[in-house]
């Protein structure tokens, strides 16, 4: 059971690291990386976390393994990661559920299992945080902007993708732009395509006023604008 507990540790890791890894890899290169299929995958992750928190709690000698203490001083910083990237790319109450519950699984191996003070530490001071009144307004501030794709136009040839976006920043207002994708490589389990550009900005609420269509392969017009691609 201590082998089982040290396998499902490493593969709770590689998950909930192969996002952030991803987009760090792509970002120097112009890319932009992303999960095919994100709630699912946040959910695994919760699920995981839990199975591994009921399994631990059965195995005795969990704690004897050097690779359960190794990746336990370390886990938290992926959690906290993969909370905040979480939050930022999804909503809904259930997203956020599975999110705290993997971080709070992690905590537990950071607090039962790891080896230093460090990573316990952390732990405990990442707890605290989260309860604070500080901890909440980050919280709420995560969900504060919101931003919506409200039409997408596909270029004659399939290239390109101009995407009308409604970006709403609660009280703080928000704004319209439109984004030029540049067709992606879908490989399955992730999609990589190169960072959107953003060809145009307006204010609020312009989204289902705009008129944008494509003049040719190359060529976007917004209200009577022309905005070359190439």
């Amino acid at each position: 059971m201590k082998k089982a507990v040290s396998v499902l540790l490493c593969i709770l890791v590689a998950l909930m690291g192969l996002r952030p890894a991803g987009k760090l890899l792509a970002w120097p290169f112009g890319y932009r990386f992303e999960l095919a299929f994100l709630p699912a995958w946040i959910a695994g992750c919760a699920v995981l976390s839990a199975a591994l928190v009921l399994l631990s709690l059965f195995c005795r000698d969990a704690g004897e393994s050097k690779l359960i203490r190794i990746l336990s001083d370390w886990i938290t910083l992926f959690a906290v990661i993969h909370t905040v990237g979480c939050l930022l790319s999804c909503e809904g109450m259930l997203i956020t559920v599975c999110a705290f519950c993997t971080l709070g699984s992690c905590v537990y191996f950071a607090v039962r299992f790891g080896r230093g003070w460090v990573g316990k530490l952390m732990a405990v001071l990442l707890v605290a945080f989260l309860l604070s009144p500080l901890g909440l307004f980050f919280l709420l501030m995560t969900e504060l902007g919101q931003n919506t794709v409200v039409k997408t136009v596909v270029s004659p040839d399939g290239s390109y993708s101009a995407q009308i976006i409604d970006s709403n920043q609660g009280a703080l207002g928000g704004a319209t732009y439109v984004e030029v994708v540049e067709k992606g490589v879908d490989l399955f389990l992730f999609r990589v395509e190169k960072a959107p550009r953003r060809i145009y900005s307006g204010g609020w609420g312009e989204a289902e006023r705009l008129h944008v269509f494509w003049m040719d392969d190359t060529c976007l017009m917004i209200n009577g604008r022309k905005y070359p691609i190439e």
